[in-house]
């Protein structure tokens, strides 16, 4: 087995490799979904207090959830 770290399964098989421009096009759906949520909440709340902060919380929530994955899932992923 191939220990050198630039295969990531038993068949020796080359890792895939990314440039940051495709890991920007491969996030764009989540960061359209968050988008999204964050408009649903500004509109289900006709622009109030409330929904602004609803809308804040939850695009608070979205960063945070991408940086999370970023940061804690993948380093470990091959």
């Amino acid at each position: 087995m191939n220990d050198d770290k630039t295969s990531n399964n038993t068949n020796d098989q080359p890792m895939r490799q990314y440039t940051p421009n495709q890991e920007c096009i491969n996030n764009i759906p989540y960061a359209g979904m968050t988008f999204m949520g964050m408009v649903i909440f500004l509109v289900a709340f006709s622009g109030s207090t409330l929904g602004k902060t609803a809308a804040g919380i939850y695009l608070l929530y979205g960063i945070s959830g991408a940086f999370w994955i970023m940061i804690f899932v993948c380093p470990f992923c091959a």
